[in-house]
């Protein structure tokens, strides 16, 4: 089964910029899209980009933790990584 990475930011005046990014294992672009609306919803899901691989997602997988995700993924792991990345300077 593949490993896939999504991403999408989400962004208004006065509610801020959240940033979200899921990378796990997915039968096919689809189902990405599906497990990405279970963790994030579907309305944060408008915009997502899904491509397939670990792919680098500034400001939330870079550097070190893009490195061990990465490294994991390339010595067979199971991979399960997500994260929500907010802020709000209203």
């Amino acid at each position: 089964m593949p490993i896939y990475t999504a991403y999408a930011n989400y962004f208004a005046t006065g509610e801020g910029n959240t940033h979200m990014v899921l990378v796990t294992y997915a039968q096919n672009p689809d189902d990405m899209k599906l497990k990405f609306i279970e963790l994030f919803s579907d309305y944060m899901a408008i915009g997502v980009e899904i491509q397939e691989g670990v792919i680098e997602q500034p400001p939330v997988l870079t550097g070190a933790l893009f490195e061990a995700v990465s490294n994991s993924a390339a010595r067979g792991g199971w991979i399960d990584f997500y994260v929500q990345f907010h802020v709000n300077f209203s």
